[in-house]
């Protein structure tokens, strides 16, 4: 499938065409990309050739921009951009359907419906529709809701099961399941909720088995290094540094505002497009790299990392 459709865009094109043309030594170096890499490779020269004409820049840094959204392993662009640079190899009619979906990962259906929809209503066709349902069967009576608060104020002490029984006693008619009625009585602030108080999971050390990084990228280590106030003498600085194991190269140091995970994870995002990924991460068991509160001490930062293929390897508890 790559080199079919690499070989129709390397064509000789028409006279025509303003479409700029990607240089013959990096159209070759493509070719050979295999599996799913391939198919952003075959993504990044159809791109490349629709927007290519509009920009000033050169042709390896425009190609490199677009090459790293193709490939990146999670999604860089939203829903919306992807459906149009879908229906754009599509209606340039280079990429057949099959080949289009393949490389979006989605099914025929799919792609035959937002053709159907761009060519009915046209870019306004590719918004996301609601999906909620245009009536609720199951809606309950407002009087019931009314009757349900009612007694709750005038019987504090009684719950859901006893609030039941008294509905069914009046003849309601549909009564609600237990559940629905002290849902009611929680979003009425009748019910204080008490919060559970999870234990302390006991510290598990991720570690990974073998000799250590044997190469570069084999293993990164992060870690904050204290922090410090700033100039003014408002806030707080907490700087991220990133290193390489086996070549002791430090990838990045960022100076971030908190140690949350949203901060960290899109410093790392940024050295992640710039070095690749790494095979294992090393870090210290503290936030947000790992969690006391969660299974082996995952956190929403290291959850992210495995699904990215990122093994942990964690150090020695203190």
């Amino acid at each position: 499938m790559t080199k079919s459709v690499v070989g129709r865009l390397s064509a000789s094109p028409d006279p025509t065409d303003q479409r700029r043309e990607l240089p013959a030594h990096l159209q070759a170096s493509f070719r050979h990309c295999p599996g799913e890499r391939g198919r952003g490779c075959v993504l990044a020269l159809v791109l490349y050739q629709d927007i290519g004409y509009k920009s000033s820049k050169t042709s390896v840094t425009l190609l490199a921009e677009i090459w790293h959204d193709a490939t990146m392993p999670w999604n860089t662009k939203s829903q919306q951009q992807m459906k149009k640079e879908f229906i754009r190899l599509v209606t340039r009619k280079e990429v057949s359907m099959s080949e289009a979906c393949k490389l979006y990962g989605i099914s025929r259906r799919t792609g035959y419906k937002w053709l159907h929809r761009y060519e009915e209503q046209g870019e306004k066709g590719l918004e996301e529709i609601s999906r909620k349902p245009h009536n609720q069967t199951t809606k309950l009576n407002e009087d019931i809701i009314c009757r349900i608060v009612e007694v709750r104020i005038a019987h504090r002490s009684w719950g859901a099961d006893k609030i039941q029984a008294v509905l069914k006693r009046e003849g309601k008619s549909p009564v609600p399941c237990r559940s629905t009625i002290h849902r009611i009585l929680v979003k009425s602030s009748l019910v204080k909720r008490v919060r559970k108080r999870r234990r302390n999971q006991p510290n598990v050390r991720l570690k990974q088995e073998g000799e250590g990084a044997q190469k570069v990228n084999d293993e990164w280590s992060i870690d904050f290094k204290g922090w410090w106030w700033d100039r003014k003498h408002e806030r707080k600085c907490y700087p991220l540094t990133i290193r390489d194991t086996k070549s002791r190269f430090i990838l990045g140091v960022t100076l971030l505002p908190s140690c949350d995970e949203e901060s960290v994870r899109r410093a790392m995002s940024e050295v992640f497009r710039k070095y690749g990924l790494p095979k294992v991460i090393r870090s210290d068991n503290g936030t947000p790299f790992a969690s006391t509160h969660s299974l082996l001490g995952l956190s929403k930062l290291s959850v992210w990392w495995l699904r990215l293929g990122i093994k942990l390897n964690r150090s020695r508890a203190g």
